[in-house]
């Protein structure tokens, strides 16, 4: 799996779900063993940041997270 648009792509875990970045930018995220590229992680930006501390200010810490057993 060497080409770009062969590799997985994973985007920014915010407010319990997989988001996409917002500018649609990714970065490769490289296997340290082998050196090789194994995928693509979403480049967070501002407004990333801003949307992942607007969900956090507004859970309640009473409530158990999301996804949780």
């Amino acid at each position: 799996m060497s080409r770009v648009e062969e590799l997985p792509k994973y985007g920014n875990y915010i407010d319990g779900a997989n988001v996409l970045p917002a500018s649609n930018e990714y970065l490769p995220t490289e296997n340290p063993y082998t050196g090789k590229v194994w995928a693509l992680i979403g480049r967070g930006n501002v407004s990333d940041i801003a949307a992942a501390v607007g969900a956090a200010l507004d859970v309640d810490p009473a409530e158990p997270p999301r996804g949780a057993r």
